[in-house]
């Protein structure tokens, strides 16, 4: 793992017994996460907040990968739990926090803005993959904001701004496209969510509201690939 900062190159080092690390986001702290290998070949998610890279821990598990930090250094990715499925985490406080499933077995986060919003992509019921935002102590699934018929199956979210847009790459109408979405948040009293297309070719996607309190269905045991 690496920092470029004022041309020049930092080696970030491994952590402890490891050979390998990678850095995947950085805030505007200079603070940086990623993940490496420890001496017994597990993966563990770290930190660098300028002398060393510090682990992060697991759920219960063996490995943890570091996939995003925001400026108040809360940290996103996911961490096997002492099932070995992936689940995906926030760090509070230090503390690492099961975000949950979306039904499925796994799930992974990948983006956190300044507001503590946190998305990325959960295995379901049915086995398969959705597009998730977690906020309030809540995993919603992207798509039941869809209106029906849209055309749309948000598969995975990747990123989220300071402006709510959130990116990533769906099933529009069959072919897979990337996607931008902007999250309305302005109504006081969470709706029925709404999602008018906005932009032609089918990838800017507005979300009127989007919180809404859902029950969890069963969860699905079959294995998912490792990462």
């Amino acid at each position: 793992a690496f920092l470029y900062a004022t041309g020049e190159i930092r080696q970030l080092g491994t952590l402890a017994g490891g050979n390998w690390s990678a850095a995947y986001a950085v805030n505007e702290g200079g603070d940086v996460v990623g993940y490496g290998n420890t001496g017994s070949g597990a993966f563990r998610g770290f930190y660098w907040t300028g002398t060393t890279l510090i682990s992060i821990g697991t759920l219960g598990g063996d490995n943890s990968y570091a996939m995003d930090i925001n400026d108040s250094g809360q940290i996103v990715g996911d961490a096997s739990t002492s099932s070995g499925y992936l689940h995906a985490f926030s760090t509070t406080g230090g503390a690492m926090q099961d975000l949950g499933t979306l039904g499925g077995t796994s799930s992974f986060a990948y983006g956190v803005n300044n507001s503590g919003l946190v998305v990325g992509y959960s295995t379901t019921s049915d086995g398969g993959t959705h597009a998730f935002l977690y906020e309030n102590g809540e995993m919603v699934d992207l798509n039941s904001l869809l209106p029906d018929g849209s055309g749309w199956v948000l598969l995975q979210a990747y990123g989220i701004n300071d402006q709510n847009q959130i990116v990533g790459t769906g099933l529009w109408n069959g072919g897979e496209r990337a996607f931008r979405v902007n999250l309305d948040t302005g109504s006081p009293v969470p709706e029925p969510g709404v999602c008018i297309l906005v932009a032609c070719g089918g990838v800017l996607l507005s979300l009127g509201s989007w919180l809404r309190r859902r029950s969890e269905p069963a969860a699905n045991q079959e294995e998912f690939p490792p990462k």
